[in-house]
């Protein structure tokens, strides 16, 4: 009963620690939180809910969706934080470490984790393996096509930038400051978003004459 008693993992901490500050940040007490979750269909007294918080009482996958949803975040809020930074590291599991964003996309089915088991295989067939399984059929169909491959590089390229942007400026007083990196990653950030422009467009096009087609074929004797 003792091996039951207290989380064994970093993640179920992690949980543990999340659950005490997310509530508080909502101002709720444990009796509030614990009628939420009864509201929820996963009722757990304001004791149990102590519990949780002081890693008294392990949290199965029931009990995380159900806190996600009295607390009105994602569960990977729960289970990773609110870090997300390519320096910080989150430790998932005693022997599986990554950074804060990489679990983060991880958790959101778009980047691959390389573990102990799979170390040999190439990046791309990590990638492969991980987003046929991670990810629904439709989601994938999606990512595989030509405005979803220009939307993730897009997003891929801005959110590049928006790091860039806020990183210190380097440069000493009275010089100007190295924008290098800045103005490169602009122009690669604009013209990843001119090609998604121009899969839009072509998509509406694509669109238009089809419209256009059904609509000559439904006018034909």
């Amino acid at each position: 009963m003792a091996s039951n008693a207290v989380p064994s993992g970093p993640t179920a901490r992690r949980v543990a620690e999340n659950v005490a500050k997310i509530r508080k940040a909502r101002q709720l007490d444990q009796k509030e939180l614990s009628a939420r979750l009864s509201d929820v269909g996963r009722p757990m007294l304001p004791t149990v809910v102590s519990k949780i918080e002081r890693k008294d009482r392990r949290i199965d996958v029931d009990d995380l969706v159900a806190l996600a949803l009295a607390l009105n975040v994602s569960p990977t809020r729960l289970f990773l934080g609110s870090s997300y930074d390519e320096h910080e590291a989150v430790l998932l599991t005693e022997r599986v470490r990554a950074t804060s964003r990489t679990a983060w996309r991880w958790a959101e089915g778009v980047e691959a984790i390389a573990i102990p088991v799979d170390r040999d295989k190439d990046g791309w067939v990590r990638e492969r393996d991980f987003s046929t399984i991670s990810q629904p059929p439709a989601r994938q169909r999606f990512a595989q096509s030509p405005a979803g491959r220009a939307l993730t590089s897009s997003a891929a390229s801005i959110e590049e930038l928006h790091r860039v942007a806020e990183s210190p400026v380097i440069g000493d007083v009275g010089s100007a400051p190295d924008e290098s990196e800045f103005v490169a990653q602009l122009a690669r950030a604009k013209a990843d978003v001119d090609r998604l422009s121009a899969e839009i467009d072509r998509l509406a096009s694509e669109r238009e004459e089809l419209a256009s087609w059904a609509q000559k074929s439904a006018s034909s004797p």
